[in-house]
């Protein structure tokens, strides 16, 4: 069976079990649940059912006209949180798996969220196109780096791969034509500091504020905390998480 015709029958299971009862997962095909997230309908393989999300607005409180760049979108959840905040902006929300990607269109819709824009690429400091290493539980999804070394361990959770489409977000904003950004959240498995890079001009110009998840190798938190001291931001580290205002 095709992959459009799967999510075809998933679509049509949730419509059916729309009625399930708050915080218990509801299995909707054989690898699939629908389950809450605060007040959310979230559908997810049944690895993801019940996935926390990491404090990213700690410092940040998005406001009701903001535009947001979830960079590593996943299934959506921070970005469905997102789109409920900027009711009035709008929420980019990048992933590149398709997978995952697939998923986070149909929790898109199933939630009636029309300010989220997907977008079904990586982000980083090129253009092409990459491998993208899919993992058994979706969520650590990477993109193979030339450092190989450094994804080692990270090999034996691989099932797959996908050859998918490479941009920056200076590239991004251009093509979406927006004329600002307040907030980017990123959390790409490793590739973080190449998707700073790739957002240079928009860090500079635009200042938005950050939220960047570093928990990928040992320093990252640092390594990205000094590329962005660089461009004038003010630093908050706490344990894997970079916070930046400018």
């Amino acid at each position: 069976m095709k992959m459009k015709d799967i999510l075809k029958r998933i679509y049509h299971n949730i419509i059916r079990a729309k009625r399930f009862i708050a915080c218990r997962a509801r299995k909707i095909s054989a690898n699939y649940y629908l389950w809450r997230h605060n007040e959310f309908s979230v559908v997810s393989c049944k690895d993801n059912v019940g996935f926390k999300l990491h404090d990213y607005n700690k410092y940040y409180e998005i406001k009701c006209d903001d535009v947001v760049i979830d960079a590593g979108a996943h299934i959506g959840l921070y970005s469905l949180e997102a789109s409920r905040r900027a009711i009035y902006g709008k929420v980019i929300a990048v992933e590149p798996s398709p997978i995952n990607y697939a998923l986070l269109k149909i929790n898109i819709k199933i939630n009636n969220c029309r300010n989220i824009i997907p977008v079904n690429i990586a982000l980083g400091d090129t253009t092409g196109n990459v491998i993208l290493m899919l993992t058994k539980s979706t969520i650590g999804d990477f993109v193979k780096s030339s450092d190989y070394l450094s994804q080692l361990h990270r090999l034996k959770d691989v099932i797959g791969i996908a050859n998918v489409k490479i941009d920056t977000i200076d590239n991004l904003i251009r093509e979406l034509k927006l004329e600002r950004v307040d907030f980017i959240k990123i959390d790409v498995e490793g590739f973080e500091l190449k998707v700073l890079k790739g957002a240079t001009f928009t860090l500079k110009e635009m200042k938005p504020r950050l939220a960047v998840c570093c928990e990928h190798f040992y320093n990252e938190p640092y390594i990205v905390a000094k590329f962005l001291r660089k461009l004038k931001y003010n630093i908050k580290i706490e344990g894997h998480m970079v916070y930046a205002s400018p």
